[in-house]
């Protein structure tokens, strides 16, 4: 009698928990979603100061929503934020857009944006969502807004793919239980540079390889440091001054693998005796672009013994690290467009020429557009060049239709 008992109680239970997963009211991701204001078209037509000949495009006024959600971080759940930017008109078909931004200070965060306070990047997404009649998602990423009490794992691919992959199931879960929205369609299109290239491949490569359920139609990555593996040797070979926005983020990067990644090499073996005593005097506080009076050539802030075994192999610990933080080793989808000038000079165009050559090896239809060094653009002088030819090829590649 007992064990029929236990039978009936285990067949209760699982068609409670299956009727409650069919209840297209239950939601797994989102958590909460508070209105940040509206913007008219001629509100949007007034922010394309920098995109004038886009202006007739304007085609619907938008709804801007601060979200919350849940994701993961090191197999640990929390709770992130950032905002869906929503047309007043839109196509069932239509695909939504997730738009990863690039490095930024931690009170820079797209959820802290709305109606009339935007920095550019959501400047962009009000014209993108307006433009191509599409819902734009733009995760903070972990570090800002709602999780801003931990630190931002920079350029750490798991993370960066995850977050940005859980705000699209957060949109589906908007979508039912919101009265009158369109539902979720499974179609994305993704959006970055910099950071945001980085982490738009990281969303590309989890989609491919856990998301079956979501078709990548495009991926415009630019500038991202991509292989991170050669991109560290590269940054210790040079024997000069680099700009402190270059060496705050490659510190950044350094302590994000300590912290996230486990490197166990204590910072004195890293750093010179002087600059060592700098930043531990600091508590090591190296992450969103801190600054320090820190030597700013490479052979002189790091130790001459961590520099060798980086470049010779011989740090087995930090190359496994870089190797999992790398996004080169997989085949992509031919929807994965690159760019890249070579004047950057933050982060090095061999990032996405190597991304490329070794996706090509692998007979992967990737595409990639490289800005000439005579043109003499920088890393932030290229960004709006890179949205100039993404929104071109939108149009021309019919993207959105």
């Amino acid at each position: 009698m007992k064990k029929y008992l236990l039978i009936v109680a285990v067949l209760v239970a699982f068609t409670a928990c299956k009727e409650e997963k069919d209840d297209p009211a239950f939601v797994e991701f989102l958590t909460n979603t508070t209105p940040a204001g509206t913007l008219s078209v001629e509100q949007v037509k007034s922010l394309m100061t920098d995109y004038t000949s886009f202006k007739p495009f304007v085609q619907t006024g938008v709804s801007i929503y601060r979200v919350e959600y849940n994701t993961t971080l090191n197999n640990n759940n929390i709770k992130v934020s950032g905002l869906f930017v929503i047309p007043a008109d839109i196509s069932s078909q239509t695909p939504v857009v997730v738009y990863n931004h690039g490095t930024m200070h931690k009170d820079s965060a797209p959820s802290f944006c709305n109606a009339s306070n935007y920095s550019t990047d959501i400047r962009l997404c009000y014209i993108f969502a307006s433009v191509f009649k599409c819902v734009t998602l733009i995760p903070d990423y972990i570090g800002y807004g709602t999780s801003s009490s931990t630190t931002h794992p920079y350029i750490h691919a798991e993370t960066l793919g995850q977050t940005s992959l859980d705000i699209i199931r957060a949109y589906a879960d908007y979508t039912k239980i919101t009265s009158g929205a369109m539902p979720a369609n499974s179609n994305v299109i993704i959006l970055g540079y910099s950071e945001g290239g980085y982490a738009s491949v990281a969303l590309h490569k989890k989609i491919q390889e856990t998301a079956h359920d979501i078709n990548i139609v495009k991926t415009y990555a630019g500038a991202g440091p991509y292989d991170v593996e050669n991109f560290v040797k590269e940054v210790l070979r040079q024997d000069e001054d680099l700009p402190a926005n270059s060496i705050s983020s490659y510190l950044w990067v350094l302590s994000t693998y300590k912290e996230y990644s486990g490197y166990t090499k204590p910072y004195d073996q890293i750093f010179s005796e002087k600059d060592n005593e700098i930043l531990e005097n600091n508590n090591y506080s190296l992450d969103y672009l801190a600054k320090y009076p820190i030597n700013l050539n490479p052979q002189n802030l790091f130790r001459k013994e961590f520099i060798d075994t980086i470049l010779n192999d011989k740090d087995v610990e930090f190359g496994k690290i870089l190797k999992r933080n790398s996004l080169t080793d997989f085949v992509p989808s031919d929807s994965l467009v690159l760019f890249h000038s070579e004047a950057d000079s933050w982060v090095y165009v061999s990032n996405t020429i190597n991304a490329y050559n070794k996706m090509k090896q692998k007979n992967a239809p990737v595409r990639y557009e490289i800005i000439p060094a005579e043109a003499n653009k920088d890393h932030e002088e290229a960004a709006a060049i890179f949205i100039e030819s993404a929104i071109i090829n939108m149009y021309v590649t019919q993207v959105f239709y």
